[in-house]
């Protein structure tokens, strides 16, 4: 900041009140984006501030969310009651994706802290028509991952493959053959089907 000489000595020249107002906004920034998860444009929103204002606050949090999401991706990731891990997150989501047809390279991840040093990583994926988010719980201390819903379950392997979240398969409704005039033999062998 520029210096302002006032009777003989020189001291820094600053807004007060802009500084006020920097704390309150640090404040929400590190409380809203990384215990919530939230985008920059929402913690901007319920501070009441505009997002001119918040970004340069954001920018050290939202650095923090993609490293700890990436530091995840290449950290193990226990199945249920596993003690031991031999792949890694990253690893996991990529082959069983992949299997479904579903392009890795349009994985968006994220990740916001928790209590302590645990924190919530978080994968979207469209499949198909729908648009899926797994969530798993990443304990940053210990270095590993656990499933914290369905999709994350479901991506781990711990459901069947006839169960749970399909990335490229229609669902049954989808495939089944549409009957059009119910008077035929085939058309009662298909409804008995």
């Amino acid at each position: 900041r520029p210096a302002a000489r006032v009777g003989g000595s020189t001291r820094p020249n600053w807004d007060a009140s802009r500084q006020l107002r920097e704390r309150p906004a640090c404040r929400q920034v590190r409380s809203q984006e990384l215990v919530q998860g939230e985008s920059v444009e929402e913690v901007a929103r319920a501070a009441g501030m505009g997002l001119d204002w918040i970004e340069p606050f954001a920018a050290p949090v939202l650095a923090e969310r993609v490293f700890i999401s990436s530091q995840a991706q290449s950290h193990p990731v226990r199945r249920g009651s596993d003690t031991i891990a031999h792949r890694t997150l990253g690893e996991v989501v990529a082959d069983r994706l992949v299997s479904r047809r579903v392009d890795v390279d349009t994985l968006t991840w994220d990740a916001w802290r928790l209590e302590g040093r645990r924190w919530v990583i978080r994968v979207d994926y469209d499949s198909g028509k729908a648009h899926r988010e797994a969530r798993f719980i990443y304990d940053a201390g210990s270095r590993f991952s656990v499933a914290d819903n369905d999709d994350a379950r479901w991506l781990l392997g711990l459901h069947s493959a006839s169960h749970g979240p399909q990335p490229g398969r229609r669902r049954r409704d989808e495939e089944a053959e549409p009957t059009i005039g119910l008077n035929d033999d085939l058309a009662l062998v298909r409804v008995v089907q």
